[in-house]
């Protein structure tokens, strides 16, 4: 299981038919139609798969009790040409069953692992109803206030839109975007640009070549601005090298570096701690380059970020 931070909450104020009093055999819980875009998207509904449906990995939480770790499935039903339903289903006893009508269920996704939920329930009778049904502004579903907003996945694929229309054009090394966008958005084009650099390096640090992985595929690599997002520096493909964590925590703080020429550089007095072995190890290096040329790290971007490993050891930070 991933430690990740979660966006959101959303919340829901359950009925009787999404608790463990309802009859039948559903055993979910309903997702209304304006939750939906806060899940993936489902595919359309065939002969052979009348009932699309995706795995969810979920987190399943009682109130503040203790957590347990299910796959459950988000998935898709359809009557005659009008009526569909989305539900999440399967597994989910330990929060539906001691489940009563009026309590809240708190929907979380992954910032890392989209396709990771957390699922709270919160009873009615517990402290924490309060706290929750006072953030729900009298709805019965929708975000709860505060917290990380959650994205669309719209969202993404517009952010993912934006960033490649900037890289097709020239080289913007400062963002251009309006001080008061969202928050939506600044997250989402966050998650767009790691995607995106991190695939143009094929899985792998720019820097030594590496990157640990699991077997099904999740890595750890990280997409780092060279010039620095706190600088206003852009989101362009340009603009973004992947690293590892190790060596982009170090890079960050500027253990390592670029010459004007892209070599790599680690300063003296960094090197000089045993410690840092792994990163003293790079100093001389060039930068490993992407799958395609043209999104390598541009000369402007080398230069300012070159400039700047300069003035911070100078200024004997």
């Amino acid at each position: 299981m991933i430690d990740q931070e979660f966006e959101g909450p959303l919340f829901k104020v359950l009925p009787r038919n999404d608790t463990g009093a309802a009859p039948g055999h559903q055993a979910g819980v309903l997702i209304p139609r304006e939750l939906r875009p806060f899940f993936p998207a489902l595919p359309e509904p065939t002969l052979e798969e009348p009932v699309p449906h995706l795995p969810l990995k979920a987190i399943l939480v009682l109130n503040d009790g203790p957590a347990q770790t299910v796959v459950t499935n988000y998935q898709l039903q359809t009557w005659g040409l009008t009526r569909r339903e989305t539900r999440i289903t399967g597994n989910l006893q330990r929060i539906r069953d001691p489940a009563n009508a009026g309590d809240i269920l708190l929907i979380e996704r992954g910032v890392t692992d989209r396709d990771q939920y957390r699922l709270t329930v919160i009873q009615q009778e517990t402290a924490l109803y309060a706290a929750a049904i006072s953030r729900a502004g009298g709805k019965k579903w929708g975000s709860l206030l505060g917290g990380i907003p959650a994205t669309t996945e719209q969202q993404l694929a517009t952010a993912s839109a934006e960033i490649a229309g900037h890289t097709a054009g020239p080289f913007e090394p400062f963002e251009n975007d309006p001080q008061l966008q969202s928050a939506s958005k600044r997250i989402a084009r966050s998650r767009a640009f790691r995607a995106a650099v991190v695939a143009a390096y094929g899985n792998r640090c720019a820097m030594c070549g590496g990157g640990a992985r699991t077997p099904a595929g999740a890595t750890e690599i990280e997409a780092a601005h060279v010039i620095a997002r706190a600088m206003k520096g852009s989101d362009d493909l340009r603009n973004g090298i992947a690293l590892c964590r190790l060596h982009h925590w170090a890079f960050d703080r500027h253990l390592v570096g670029f010459t004007i020429n892209g070599q790599l550089r680690v300063a003296p007095s960094a090197a000089a701690i045993q410690e840092n072995a792994a990163i003293s190890a790079l100093h001389g290096n060039v930068l490993l380059m992407p799958a395609n040329p043209e999104d390598a790290v541009h000369p402007l971007a080398i230069g300012w970020s070159a400039n700047s490993f300069d003035q911070f050891w100078n200024d004997g930070t």
